[in-house]
C-alpha cells in the first residue's frame, strides 16, 4: 500500500516530469546547426543603459556593442559594465568561439565571492568527438580552475543567451523550449526551462523583485514586449525558484531592453534606454 506522501510524490513526478519534459523542444530543434545566421542580424548594434548588481546596490553605465562582421562571418561583442569588461566571438552558425571577461578591482568583495577576477573560454576540437568549451578561471593572474564541457547543439555558454533569444525572435520563433547552459561564473552545466510571454505588463512578472528606480523608462505601459523567463529544469527547478528574465521590443530587430534575475546579493538588473542599429 502507498502512503499519502508516496502517492502525492508520484502525482508530482507524473505531472512535472515525463509529459512536461517531452512536450518541449530542445534548442537544437529550433536553430539548425548548418544555417548561416549572419543574414538575419543587423550589421551593427549599440545598446546603452544602466546596470544594477549586488542586490541592485551597485550601479553604473552599461554598453553592449555587436558587430556582424561580413569579412570573418562572425559576431563580435564588447560588453562594458560597472563590474567588468568582456569580449565575445560567435561564429555564423551560433557557435561560441571564445570569450574573455575581466572584473574591475574596485569591488574586491565581489571578486572574493566569485573566487576569480578573470575568466576565459575557447572552443576546441576533440578528434571525432563533439567540440568542447574549455573554461578557465584566474585570480591575480594565477589559474584557479579549469573545466571542459562537451558542446553539442543544445549547449550554449551563459554569456550568449541574450543573443540566442534575439535570433529566435528574428526567425519568428516565440515558444517555450529547453536549453542547456554553461554557467560561466560557477563552471557548471545546467538545463533550463525557457518560458515565452507576450505582455504589456513586463515588471508584473516578478512582483517581489527589488527593481531600481527609473526602470519604468525602459518599458511603456501601452506597448507589448517579448519576454523569456529562464528557470532551472526538472527536480532542481522545484526546489530552487530563482528566475531570470530577458525582455525584447515587439518589432524588428527585437532590441534587447531589460534583463533581471537572481535573488539577495545575486539580484541584478540591466536596462537599456538607447538602442541603435545599422542594416547591411
Amino acid at each position: 500500500m502507498y502512503t499519502k506522501t508516496t502517492f502525492y510524490l508520484l502525482i508530482v513526478f507524473i505531472i512535472f516530469f515525463p509529459s512536461y519534459a517531452y512536450s518541449l523542444d530542445m534548442i537544437e530543434d529550433l536553430l539548425p546547426q548548418e544555417e548561416n545566421y549572419t543574414a538575419l542580424f543587423p550589421r551593427t548594434f549599440l545598446m546603452k543603459g544602466l546596470a544594477f548588481t549586488n542586490n541592485c546596490e551597485i550601479s553604473g553605465p552599461i554598453e553592449i556593442i555587436i558587430n556582424n562582421n561580413p569579412e570573418t562571418e562572425q559576431f563580435e561583442f564588447i560588453f562594458t559594465s560597472p563590474l567588468s569588461k568582456a569580449e565575445l566571438i560567435i561564429d555564423k552558425h551560433l557557435n561560441a568561439k571564445s570569450s574573455k571577461t575581466s572584473f574591475v578591482k574596485t569591488f574586491p568583495e565581489l571578486i572574493k565571492k566569485a573566487g576569480h577576477d578573470k575568466r576565459v573560454y575557447s572552443r576546441e576540437k576533440n578528434g571525432k568527438k563533439p567540440e568542447s568549451i574549455v573554461l578557465t578561471h584566474f585570480l591575480a593572474k594565477k589559474e584557479k580552475k579549469k573545466k571542459s564541457f562537451s558542446c553539442d547543439r543544445n549547449t550554449f555558454p551563459s554569456d550568449t543567451v541574450m543573443f540566442i533569444l534575439q535570433i529566435l525572435l528574428l526567425k519568428g520563433i516565440k515558444k517555450n523550449f529547453l536549453l542547456d547552459i554553461i554557467s560561466l561564473e560557477d563552471a557548471l552545466k545546467v538545463r533550463m526551462n525557457m518560458t515565452y510571454y507576450f505582455t504589456d505588463n513586463v515588471l508584473a512578472l516578478s512582483k517581489n523583485f527589488p527593481f531600481p528606480r527609473g526602470i519604468e523608462e525602459a518599458v511603456r505601459p501601452d506597448e507589448l514586449y517579448h519576454v523569456f523567463k529562464m528557470k532551472l529544469h526538472g527536480l532542481a527547478g522545484l526546489f530552487i525558484q530563482t528566475s531570470w528574465f530577458f525582455v525584447f521590443k515587439a518589432e524588428y530587430p527585437f532590441s534587447f531592453i531589460i534583463y533581471w534575475g537572481g535573488e539577495g546579493k545575486t539580484a541584478e538588473v540591466f536596462y537599456f534606454l538607447e538602442n541603435k542599429y545599422t542594416v547591411k
